[in-house]
């Protein structure tokens, strides 16, 4: 981790250069021209920091969302947890809805796959911590395995939820909603 202060003030121009042009354009369609020039950069820092626009706002959410699972103790679980957790997830989504709008949208795979990325590193960290066990099942499977597999098939279905969330209309969107979304959605063993 570098911690030149000019190295860390170029990264957080980015940022935030990145998060306004996604927020704004495809991702596809932004250039590293576009995130230099809206970053007051040279178009070498951006290539200092990352390999693709899609790289940068990849590093740039999960910098946000791991800031707000510190602040909030998300990785964890138990009473309230959850909800605390989801109120967090979507007053941070609603902040950048113009950006996580486009995961609905046929451009928006990136969008959705870096979201995606970031809830299996969290709920790898809860099964890490033995807050979730898996019962024994008739498979042959390794324990490991068996946990990949189901921490891929919980993220698809929580991101699934927000997504889905962040579709519906204002009045009717809240973190009870979404809460009760991922107890319904959820293995009968997971006791969130």
């Amino acid at each position: 981790m570098n911690t030149d202060p000019r190295f860390i003030r170029s990264q957080q121009k980015l940022y935030q250069a990145i998060i306004e042009l996604a927020s704004e354009t495809p991702l596809e369609a932004i250039t590293v021209t576009a995130i230099a020039n809206k970053a007051d950069v040279h178009r070498s820092t951006v290539y200092e920091h990352a390999t693709s626009a899609a790289q940068l706002l990849r590093q740039a959410i999960h910098q946000e969302l791991d800031l707000l699972h510190t602040e909030h103790g998300i990785n964890a679980i138990g009473d309230k947890t959850l909800e605390s957790s989801v109120a967090e997830i979507l007053k941070y989504l609603e902040k950048r809805e113009s950006l996580f709008q486009q995961m609905n949208k046929g451009t928006g795979a990136e969008i959705r796959d870096i979201l995606r990325s970031h809830f299996i590193k969290s709920l790898n960290k809860i099964f890490e911590t033995g807050s979730i066990q898996i019962p024994e099942t008739k498979t042959q499977i390794p324990y490991d395995a068996l946990t990949h597999f189901t921490v891929f098939a919980i993220t698809d279905m929580h991101v699934g939820i927000f997504a889905a969330a962040l579709q519906m209309d204002k009045k009717y969107r809240s973190a009870d909603v979404v809460t009760e979304m991922i107890r319904i959605t959820s293995p009968y063993w997971i006791k969130w």
